[in-house]
């Protein structure tokens, strides 16, 4: 029993040499300073496009950050307006308090985020 397990595992053994020596060959990898080479080349690739895809998922939250914004900020644009024309301002912000604070607080983020003048919503859909 016992060396039917050791023959086994000689002929896994080489069937993984073989294996390797087949990759190595066809990948043109003649040494190990090529074999290393290699290795470092594509684990700076690797980390290249990490760092390209953490960007990448930046720039997507602070899209649909100014996206949000710019939604409530054009919803609430007319009411804001009209809060403004208005002859008794204390009176059109107590019934209307809580759309005042969204309006101004998406416009002070818009702001923030640098979406001013606010872009076109399509644009930032594309984008």
């Amino acid at each position: 029993m016992r060396n039917t397990a050791m023959v086994w595992a000689t002929i896994e053994n080489l069937k993984r040499a073989a294996e390797t020596l087949n990759f190595l060959t066809e990948h043109g990898i003649g040494s190990l300073e090529e074999l290393s080479e290699r290795c470092d080349g594509a684990a700076a690739a690797t980390a290249r496009v990490k760092a390209d895809l953490r960007t990448a998922e930046k720039e997507m939250e602070r899209l649909t950050l100014t996206m949000k914004h710019a939604a409530t900020y054009r919803q609430l644009r007319p009411m804001y307006d009209q809060y403004r024309q208005s002859r008794d301002k204390e009176k059109f912000l107590r019934r209307h308090e809580s759309e005042i604070i969204l309006f101004e607080a998406a416009a002070r983020e818009l702001k923030r985020l640098g979406a001013v003048p606010l872009p076109a919503a399509q644009r930032l859909r594309a984008e």
